[in-house]
């Protein structure tokens, strides 16, 4: 008996979720409506691998033949000045409750202390765990109004995170792609290549075929909870794979592990739940570890 996801304070982008109707009882309690909904959005991605795969996950065998290895690297100051300078002013704040706006005028101040924070984790090979708490909100996406699937979230995390991410982010990208790491099919998530990209040599594909008298056959894949579904194990298992290694993998692994989120229902916040799997939604990292995750 699902039904009543009710709309409220209308935005440009979604909608406020008023209530909720679960296991015969309509909830209209903002505080039992954030529960309910942190509850559904932590649940979802383990549902979505169950069918999938059943209990058994497949398994990834480590198998490194690469000549290099990678390793997270010190940064600079003046790196971290210049990412807190580019931060955007109006970006939404997290639980940390620091803003974007703030973090950008006081920058000549914090990036010398913000520095050795980056290095001292690059060093220990532990992410912060203050940072890997989200602020969700649901977002409406369309279709029925009553059904949860149909609210997708939304995940806000700590502006300063996004400093130690760039840093990262930064060097693996330069890594994988020097390295030629990545499928030259993968079109996604990759500077100078796009949807439109993929297109375009899709056609020409098809094209070609044409000219030579054949016939193109395409079979077209909708990754449904893709973020979401990513399993922890199995991508560390492809960090390795692609010569991550040491307190570098270390990093990547406290990265991905211990988060949490909390849902938020107007001014009503629910308690934090564990996120056990998936890359963090509205992160710089978050994309291309799914480019590892899907190479």
């Amino acid at each position: 008996m699902w039904r009543a996801i009710k709309e409220v304070l209308p935005s440009k982008k979604g909608s406020a979720i008023f209530s909720v109707f679960e296991k015969g009882r309509l909830h209209t309690d903002k505080q039992s409506v954030a529960k309910i909904m942190n509850d559904y959005f932590v649940s979802i991605a383990g549902k979505t691998l169950s069918k999938a795969f059943g209990r058994n996950a497949p398994v990834i065998p480590v198998i490194n033949s690469l000549s290099t290895n990678f390793h997270l690297n010190n940064v600079s100051v003046e790196f971290v000045k210049d990412t807190l300078r580019s931060l955007k002013r109006n970006k939404a704040v997290g639980l940390d409750k620091l803003s974007a706006r703030l973090l950008r005028d006081a920058s000549d101040v914090i990036s010398p202390v913000l520095t050795e924070l980056v290095n001292k984790s690059f060093t220990d090979g532990v992410f912060p765990t203050i940072w890997k708490s989200a602020k969700v909100s649901a977002l409406f996406k369309g279709g029925d109004k009553s059904q949860k699937d149909n609210y997708r979230p939304i995940s806000i995390l700590p502006t300063v995170s996004k400093i130690i991410e760039k840093a990262a982010h930064v060097q693996l990208c330069s890594y994988l792609e020097e390295n030629k790491l990545l499928s030259h099919s993968q079109f996604g998530f990759r500077h100078g290549r796009s949807t439109s990209t993929a297109l375009s040599n899709f056609t020409d594909q098809i094209l070609e075929n044409m000219d030579g008298g054949k016939v193109t056959g395409a079979v077209f894949l909708d990754l449904r909870k893709a973020f979401d579904t990513v399993d922890h194990t199995i991508l560390v298992r492809k960090l390795k794979n692609v010569g991550v290694s040491g307190k570098s993998l270390a990093w990547f692994n406290s990265y991905l592990s211990g988060r949490s989120q909390q849902t938020m229902c107007g001014d009503a916040t629910s308690s934090a739940a564990n996120i056990t799997l998936g890359v963090p939604q509205g992160s710089i990292l978050g994309p291309l570890l799914f480019l590892v995750y899907i190479n």
